[in-house]
């Protein structure tokens, strides 16, 4: 994602400002890395770190005393594991400046000097220092071993950032929905990704988790009625379709105005990986979002060459996702459409399994029909193909057409042993 140069100043500088010790946690960053009217703010923000003092406008030279104030004011600060994304973000930036700097001493040398090896031999010195000075992310087995003791201790599991609204999700094979992952569902039209979805959202909502639907291709208006069509238990077609009567119609209106401060958010118009991850900021640091489901992936344009194939792009998009969740410490939950059995084996698919965490492929525990030809309640599985993390394995549950979700009772059919089966 790309930020402008003084953005990404002015949001590290207002955060650190407020906690100037956080700067201890970045030894890499310098004055070097900001620009010179940022430069003497951060060396402020560094003595008062050391110190234990707390940094004043009027400490600062008089002549950026007002720019200073002007940004400081409106810009919150941000979380920790953002801020450290924005970091690596404007070491990066310096880190191209400098070397764009000592090539063009490179060039300068070639043009002067009569012996070119000198040129060369300082070619090899650029890049032994840039690259001692990139390297980042290294850690110790036991720095590795005290992070890992640190949040088993933890009183409660704070990598969390979600539910499915189904116990054996919940409770048993995944725990929930845990950040710095990426989750998809495979499943074919009509299978209930959608609905899924919502299921997923609203009772991460209704547990007090702040979730984020972005859907590819839903109105706010048809989401608005899948949202309270399941909230509300009345039935979405009827909703959708103004067929609801006045007791349920006063009984909605109960609900929006219980329910409607739940920390749930849609956005719509998002189709693109650069709209998507200016999303996933915006929520994550001003409402603290953490799980963000995604309906989907292969709705969302990637940027591609022209002889990129379809399972590069999807790939690509996938790839994305992943690195979102891990770099801001957040859950990706998306869901990929598969059209038959077979596409469970296509390339496309395994590029997405490849960088998933999670796979669940859903399907009906019956011949393929029409949807309209499926009874009011039908069974459906969840092939847990993917754990990266634990098991796998199979799970029924029965799926309310009217209502549009999944009844939260695992339901075992004539060949039970399958149920519980480890693949």
């Amino acid at each position: 994602m790309s930020v402008p140069i003084k953005e990404l100043e002015e949001n590290i500088l207002a955060t650190l400002w407020q906690e100037p010790t956080l700067v201890d946690k970045f030894p890499s960053l310098t004055e070097k890395a900001f620009s010179p009217l940022a430069r003497p703010i951060f060396t402020l923000i560094r003595t008062c770190a050391a110190t234990g003092a707390t940094p004043t406008i009027l400490s600062l030279p008089a002549e950026i005393q007002t720019y200073a104030r002007m940004f400081l004011a409106v810009t919150p600060p941000l979380e920790e594991t953002t801020l450290s994304y924005y970091v690596d973000l404007l070491l990066q930036a310096h880190l191209r400046d400098s070397i764009l700097a000592e090539l063009t001493n490179v060039v300068q040398m070639l043009q002067t000097e009569q012996d070119p090896h000198k040129a060369l031999s300082r070619l090899q010195e650029i890049i032994t220092e840039q690259s001692r000075k990139s390297s980042r992310g290294v850690a110790t087995l036991g720095e590795l071993g005290a992070s890992l003791l640190e949040w088993l201790k933890a009183p409660t599991d704070t990598d969390i950032v979600g539910l499915w609204g189904l116990d054996r999700l919940d409770k048993g094979l995944l725990r929930g929905l845990r950040k710095g992952t990426l989750v998809v569902v495979a499943a074919g039209t009509g299978v209930g990704k959608t609905s899924l979805a919502v299921q997923v959202a609203c009772a991460s909502a209704l547990h007090g988790y702040p979730v984020a639907i972005i859907s590819l291709e839903m109105s706010p208006l048809q989401m608005a009625a899948r949202l309270y069509s399941h909230l509300s238990d009345i039935n979405s077609s009827l909703l959708y379709f103004k067929r609801i009567g006045d007791a349920e119609l006063v009984k909605l209106e109960q609900d929006v105005q219980q329910m409607g401060t739940l920390p749930l958010y849609f956005c719509d118009g998002a189709f693109d990986l650069h709209q998507i991850e200016s999303i996933v900021l915006h929520l994550r640091n001003a409402h603290g979002v953490r799980l963000f489901v995604i309906d989907y992936l292969q709705k969302v344009q990637a940027p591609t060459r022209r002889q990129d194939t379809r399972e590069i792009e999807v790939g690509s998009i996938a790839r994305a996702f992943k690195r979102m969740a891990l770099q801001h410490s957040i859950c990706i939950l998306t869901f990929s459409q598969v059209n038959n059995e077979k596409e469970f084996r296509t390339r496309e698919s395994r590029a997405i399994e490849h960088e998933a965490d999670v796979v669940i492929r859903l399907y009906y525990n019956l011949p393929q029909k029409n949807q309209a030809e499926l009874p009011d309640k039908v069974l459906l599985t969840f092939h847990l193909w993917k754990n990266r993390m634990g098991e796998t394995g199979l799970i029924r549950y029965e799926f309310d057409k009217a209502h549009a979700r999944f009844i939260n009772a695992e339901v075992a059919d004539d060949n039970d042993d399958l149920v519980d089966a480890i693949l």
